[in-house]
């Protein structure tokens, strides 16, 4: 993790390249899994980030509120996409270990946020 965080220091550019045959890596390991699991099963695992997993569906649902986004800009997106998911996780990860998920004030905005965007979903289906 430690190899990781110093890697955050590298240039973008550098840290695209070399995301990219993690990407790959991860679609062809992807459409050569275990065919004798269950359909229902199948995972959509895009990068594992200390065992946690970063899915196809959280990269396509990041990539949905960009408007504007080209076809032929998918595939770059989609890496940035997955790279600041990566950041993004390692950044909870260590919150977590800091146990800053436990405190008062952020327990206080998960919570108000959580019922920000159930309110707005149900006004929004409901409309």
């Amino acid at each position: 993790m430690q190899h990781r965080l110093h890697a955050l220091a590298q240039p973008r550019a550098l840290r695209l390249l070399a995301l990219l045959p993690v990407v790959v890596a991860a679609t062809l390991a992807a459409g050569c899994g275990d065919k004798s699991k269950p359909e229902g099963k199948a995972s959509q695992a895009a990068a594992r980030v200390d065992g946690s997993e970063i899915t196809v569906h959280q990269i396509n649902q990041v990539l949905e509120r960009q408007q504007g986004l080209r076809p032929e800009q998918a595939d770059a997106a989609g890496r940035q996409v997955l790279e600041g998911l990566i950041d993004q996780q390692l950044a909870v990860a260590k919150a977590e270990e800091q146990k800053l998920d436990r405190d008062p004030q952020v327990l206080a905005i998960l919570e108000a946020t959580r019922r920000n965007i159930l309110a707005r979903t149900y006004i929004e289906k409901a409309s």
